[in-house]
């Protein structure tokens, strides 16, 4: 399952977010703003130090990057 790390006002993350849902690839999204949020304490003790982070399998990133989004896209459509 791929997550999408992601904050308000982030207009990358907006990106990422698109891109993958225009390619109806299912994601986890979590917005890392919301206060008490289980998943922002992952986001803070794995150290990223930008947005949006995109993780999958072993590949973990920040930022939108159109190669690997379309990797990881394309290795999600052959399961």
């Amino acid at each position: 399952m791929i997550k999408l790390y992601s904050k308000n006002d982030c207009g990358a993350c907006g990106l990422v977010k698109q891109f993958l849902e225009g390619n109806n690839v299912e994601f986890e999204y979590i917005n890392t703003d919301d206060v008490g949020n289980e998943k922002h304490k992952e986001y803070v003790f794995a150290n990223y130090m930008g947005f949006p982070v995109v993780e999958y399998k072993d590949i973990a990133f920040t930022g939108f990057d159109y190669n690997r989004l379309n990797e990881i896209v394309e290795d999600v459509n052959r399961e």
